[in-house]
């Protein structure tokens, strides 16, 4: 007797974000830390939660290691997604601003 196991459902996958944002809340100026584990261009974008894009900045080309930049969310009040693209992965942090 022979039986075959077919997958019956997809497990999540979950992977730890090396991007963290302070201070969350803010009243616009953040610091976005982060960690990189290869040579990369690195780009901030900041979507409200419709999807449309409120602010981009380009960090240019970085070198492996441990980053703090500034970034400034001169929008209204409310929540915003801040993404942290890199040639290898996107990292999405939830902002708020007060």
């Amino acid at each position: 007797l022979y039986i075959q196991q077919a997958p019956t459902a997809i497990e999540p996958t979950t992977t730890k974000t090396n991007v963290s944002v302070y201070p969350n809340p803010t009243t616009g100026k953040v610091t976005v830390s982060y960690t990189i584990t290869a040579p990369t261009d690195v780009t901030v974008v900041v979507y409200d939660l419709s999807g449309r894009v409120v602010t981009q900045k380009s960090l240019g080309q970085k070198t492996a290691g441990s980053y703090e930049d500034e970034l400034l969310i001169n929008n209204k009040p409310g929540q915003y997604l801040l993404q942290l693209q890199t040639d290898f992965k996107k990292d999405v942090v939830k902002v708020v601003v007060n």
